[in-house]
């Protein structure tokens, strides 16, 4: 079985990619931190190589950009592309954080550490990546909330999660996904992801990008 593919962990591979990008796009660097709220300054240090973003930070630069994290990490780390009506199993999933899986699906540390995976490697035509990602007990899977222009669709996989939707500053809507259950939502109100329980939570998310 081929190893998963990690996220690019160069930062000066990373940064190159991402400044071919934005170039592409023919968007500036003041026009881009304007977009996700950073500063011209920290986008230039990527782009240079010296600063490794998060990968929270990454996705949302590349959703400004009209671009999925799976896509790009495809391209910038040579992953092998799918082709239309093959199915791929766990040796082909982008390992964003925590273990990849063994060769009888086992997560080291799974319960404690938690996961993030791309199940999607990106093709052609793609619109659409699908997100596996797994909370150990009182955690949330990022550490602020979260905003991309794109539409999500919550599968619960095992235990129960909390979904935090932000209305206004210290007032959220909350909605909990248990095993087996379906939620929509739209991703361009700041959300979080928490698992208030004392058992791990695991969730699949499909995220639809709305202007690809």
């Amino acid at each position: 079985m081929e190893p998963t593919h990690q996220i690019v962990h160069d930062p000066t591979t990373l940064g190159a990619h991402l400044r071919r990008l934005r170039q592409s796009r023919q968007i500036t660097i003041e026009s881009l931190a304007s977009r996700v709220a950073l500063s011209k300054g920290y986008i230039s240090l990527v782009e240079s190589g010296k600063r490794t973003p998060h990968w929270l930070t990454l996705m949302k630069v590349l959703h400004a950009l009209n671009e999925t994290l799976c896509s790009f990490l495809t391209w910038g780390g040579n992953i092998p592309l799918p082709k239309e009506g093959i199915r791929f199993g766990r040796e082909q999933v982008i390992l964003i954080a925590g273990s990849e899986p063994d060769e009888w699906g086992l997560v080291p540390n799974a319960d404690s550490e938690g996961y993030t995976w791309i199940l999607t490697p990106h093709r052609p035509g793609m619109q659409s990546e699908v997100i596996r990602f797994r909370l150990p007990p009182r955690s949330a899977w990022t550490p602020e909330l979260l905003t991309l222009p794109a539409y999500g669709t919550l599968f619960g996989l095992e235990g129960e999660a909390l979904l935090e939707l932000e209305v206004e500053e210290e007032q959220r809507d909350e909605f909990t996904i248990g095993k087996g259950e379906v939620l929509q939502f739209d991703c361009n109100r700041p959300h979080r992801f928490r698992n208030y329980t004392d058992i791990p939570a695991e969730i699949l998310l499909t995220i639809a990008p709305a202007v690809f």
